[in-house]
């Protein structure tokens, strides 16, 4: 579940993709020398270290307010509920001791074994992280790729997870509550105008938050459309891929679902309309 969240998800905010991809090939090599019963002695000692990290890092993100844990992908469990757990595998760990004929030297063949397992975990995660991006796209039905680029079309997201979360560098807070997103381009005379309506414009507390999010190539310094004091939320989308989309673009979010989206034109009808 974690490996197909990294695919289709943004990064963590503790761990970039590589590490959590890293923390993957781990959990799966030790969860599987544990079911085998490979080197009692040597996995008592790291089972501790690993559970009470895992302790640290739930602990953590239930004093942030984090409504997830993120340990099991897109399933949500509460931090509470892990950080309990976590405390309880320490424990177990530290009461049950193998019987002493267990405790045997680590033999080269099971270390050959094990290493390889890793490692075809790791370049399968490494794969899926790769090509994530692209299938959660293609299954949203908004993209066209033309050559080298990806050819945008919101429209078609109404109603589905928003999937370009996994190409924005605020995706943490925009996968949560109500937003309007604001794709723009920094040279757009339009996109400028749609920035100064919102920065114009006295929004209610119960209205949705306001994201700014630039595509690339992004405004050199002294440039940019928006001001870094800006009340509202500025981000960028990914250079690692070269986007189309007629801009200004405006997607409704709601916990990271598109509710509406509107581009061009229709952006500055629906201003003027309200």
């Amino acid at each position: 579940m974690k490996a197909v969240a990294l695919a289709t998800a943004p990064p963590d905010a503790i761990m970039g993709r590589t590490a959590a991809s890293l923390a993957i090939a781990a959990e799966l090599t030790l969860a599987v020398a544990l079911l085998l019963g490979w080197w009692p002695l040597l996995l008592r000692r790291v089972g501790i270290c690993c559970f009470a990290l895992f302790a640290i890092v739930s602990a953590y993100k239930l004093i942030i307010g984090e409504r997830s844990c993120g340990c099991f992908g897109s399933l949500h469990v509460p931090p509470a509920v892990t950080f309990a757990l976590d405390c309880v595998m320490v424990a177990a760990f530290a009461v049950c001791r193998p019987p002493a004929e267990e405790r045997k030297p680590i033999s080269m063949r099971k270390a050959l074994i094990a290493g390889s397992a890793a490692l075809t975990v790791m370049i399968a995660v490494a794969v899926a992280v790769t090509f994530g991006r692209e299938a959660l796209l293609a299954r949203a039905g908004g993209s066209v790729r033309v050559g080298g680029v990806v050819i945008l079309e919101p429209e078609k997201w109404v109603g589905r997870a928003f999937p370009l979360l996994s190409e924005i560098d605020v995706a943490g807070e925009l996968s949560r509550g109500r937003w309007e997103v604001l794709l723009y381009h920094h040279d757009c005379p339009a996109c400028r105008e749609a920035i100064a309506r919102y920065q114009a414009k006295q929004r209610a507390k119960d209205e949705a938050k306001v994201a700014l999010i630039e595509l690339p190539p992004y405004a050199p310094a002294g440039e940019s459309a928006v001001s870094e004091s800006s009340q509202f939320v500025l981000g960028k989308l990914s250079d690692r891929q070269e986007w189309f989309v007629t801009t200004p673009a405006v997607i409704s979010l709601r916990d990271g679902v598109v509710t509406s989206a509107s581009q061009g034109e229709q952006v500055k009808l629906a201003a003027l309309q309200n």
